[in-house]
C-alpha cells in the first residue's frame, strides 16, 4: 500500500513538474533565447531560425489570450521587452536585405548600361 501512495505521489510530482515547463516563463525563457542566439549572430541566422521565433511569439500571444490570468504584471513587461527587442531585429534584418537588393539592382544596372553602350563586334548597320 505504501508502494502504491509512493507511485501516486510520484506521478503528481510528476505531472507538475511537467505542466510547469510549459508555463508561460518557460515560453518567454523559450524566445527571449532564441532572440539572444539571433542578436549574437544575425549573419549566420537563416529564414529557419526567423520563423521558429515567429512561431514561438504566435504561440506566446495564442497562450497569453486563453490563459491571461497565468501571467504575472513583471511577465507581460518582459512579454512586451521581448516584442520590442523582435521589432528591433526586424528593421535591422529589413534594413540589411534592402541594402543587398539595392547593392545587387546596382550591379545589374551598371551591367545592363555597358551592355547597352559596349562596342560589338556586330554591325547592325543602324
Amino acid at each position: 500500500m505504501n508502494a502504491l501512495k509512493n507511485t501516486f505521489l510520484f506521478l503528481i510530482l510528476l505531472a507538475i513538474g511537467l505542466s510547469s515547463c510549459n508555463g508561460p516563463g518557460r515560453k518567454i525563457a523559450k524566445i527571449d533565447d532564441q532572440l539572444t542566439a539571433i542578436e549574437k549572430n544575425p549573419s549566420t541566422t537563416n529564414d529557419e531560425d526567423w520563423k521558429a521565433l515567429e512561431a514561438s511569439l504566435d504561440e506566446l500571444e495564442a497562450d497569453l489570450n486563453i490563459n491571461r490570468k497565468d501571467y504575472t504584471d513583471e511577465q507581460l513587461k518582459e512579454i512586451g521587452r521581448l516584442h520590442g527587442r523582435y521589432t528591433r531585429i526586424a528593421i535591422k534584418r529589413g534594413l540589411r536585405d534592402f541594402r543587398r537588393g539595392l547593392e545587387e539592382l546596382r550591379k545589374q544596372t551598371e551591367g545592363f548600361l555597358e551592355g547597352l553602350t559596349g562596342v560589338d563586334s556586330m554591325d547592325l548597320g543602324l
